[in-house]
Parts: C-alpha cells; structure tokens; sequence
C-alpha cells in the first residue's frame, strides 16, 4: 500500500517543491478563496484534506470556489461535494476552465454557479475498471448504476 500523502505532498511528487494547484486562501475578512486546479483524489485533492482545511476557517460567510479539474475519484469528489453543500457560508462556484466528471458535481455543489467564457462543465455516467470474475464484475455494474443514478 502507497503511502499516505497529503494534496500538497502529492502535487510536489508531480511538480517539484513549488508546486501549488490547490489552495485555500481567506485573504479578505469573511470570504475564503479556494482553487480546485487539479485531479480529485489519490493524486489530487483529497476529500480529507479539502475538508480539514475547510474545517480551519473561522469566521467564513463566503467561499469562492474556483473550480479547473478533469474530475477524478468519485467517493473523494462527493465528500468534497456534500462538505460544500453542508457549509454554513454562501458558496459561489467559479467555472474557469474545466469542470468534468466528478468535478462538475463538485461544482453543482455552489449556490451560485459562474461559468467563464470558453469555459465547460462535462457530466457522464460512472465508469471504471474491473477485473475478476462474472460476480465482481455484475457487482462493479451495480456500483455504476448507483453512483450514475
């Protein structure tokens, strides 16, 4: 088993010791921004640490959340997702580039949502990889569905 990295950790593995494509910043009184640039998941952001960070701001009535990310693990983006959509501040979902896969209900999570100019959200059916036999793959189709429906 890999070790356990947090997203930071994992980003300098890909990118050198100055790599940044997630952050959390609460530079103006009240409003907290966060960048989501990177893959959700293992190699990206983690929903432990997204919701750690997000656990440490105080005083945070607005989050802009400022979304470029083509998606990754879905378990990790639906607890990003639901951490989101259960915090108490109005959140305002920035679209800059790419919201896809897991991504795009990460940022269906906002109260308010701003696509930017050129900028796509990409919604499809759960997909994955399985090996075994017959019975593990009808149980990774019945995962599929669920997480589709």
């Amino acid at each position: 088993m890999p070790p356990t990295l947090n997203s930071r950790q994992r980003a300098q593995l890909r990118s050198g010791p100055q790599a940044k494509c997630y952050r959390i910043e609460n530079l103006a009184p009240g409003t907290a921004t966060v960048y989501l640039y990177e893959e959700i998941g293992y190699w990206g952001t983690s929903a432990s640490d997204f919701v750690e960070e997000l656990s440490e701001l105080v005083g945070v009535t607005a989050i802009d959340l400022h979304v470029n990310s083509c998606g990754g693990e879905v378990f990790d983006g639906l607890a990003i997702a639901n951490c989101l959509r259960s915090h108490p501040a109005m959140v305002t979902v920035y679209v800059d580039g790419l919201a896809a896969s897991i991504a795009s209900v990460i940022a269906m999570a906002g109260d308010r949502i701003i696509m930017g100019p050129h900028s796509q959200l990409m919604i499809h059916e759960g997909s994955g990889c399985c090996i075994g036999d017959a019975a593990e793959m009808r149980r990774m189709a019945d995962l599929l569905d669920f997480q589709s429906n």
